[in-house]
């Protein structure tokens, strides 16, 4: 079972995907810096054409913000323990207002197959202003630990 991760894991068939272990670096960074993530995962069978979409996503009041930072190829993965890794060099988000940004934001990475969406792995993400210089930093929680 999942036990706390109180629905930061979604849209996932329990039987066929268990996430086992989620690194996010660096973290408590300014927010447009490089994104590190790998997501350890166990499969009960074989997965053809698996792909991974990675996407910030950040709510205002009247919309909805959606910065797409990468996908991977498609793969196959076979039944058991497997690793998916993903760097962004940056998320740009010079298109979002600071003041929607000091929201609490997701990074979101969606396994899919076949067009079908397997999990979603829901990175939350809050953002700060640091007095010293204005520069907005992120935190970034481990979505197994919630």
């Amino acid at each position: 079972t999942w036990g706390p991760l109180n629905g930061l894991l979604s849209k996932m068939s329990e039987e066929a995907v268990e996430i086992t272990k989620v690194d996010i670096s660096p973290n408590q960074c300014p927010i447009e810096s490089e994104l590190l993530l790998s997501i350890h995962f166990n499969l009960k069978q074989d997965l053809d054409d698996a792909v991974w979409q990675v996407k910030y996503v950040v709510d205002s009041a009247h919309k909805r913000h959606v910065v797409e930072l990468g996908e991977s190829s498609s793969t196959k993965y076979n039944k058991g323990s497997n690793k998916f890794d993903f760097k962004a060099p940056k998320i740009d988000v010079s298109a979002v207002k600071q003041s929607v940004l000091l929201n609490v934001g997701m990074i979101i990475a969606t396994l899919k197959s076949k067009s079908q969406e397997l999990v979603d792995v829901k990175i939350i993400m809050q953002v700060t202003k640091r007095k010293s210089d204005g520069v907005l930093i992120r935190t970034m929680f481990d979505p197994l630990e919630q």
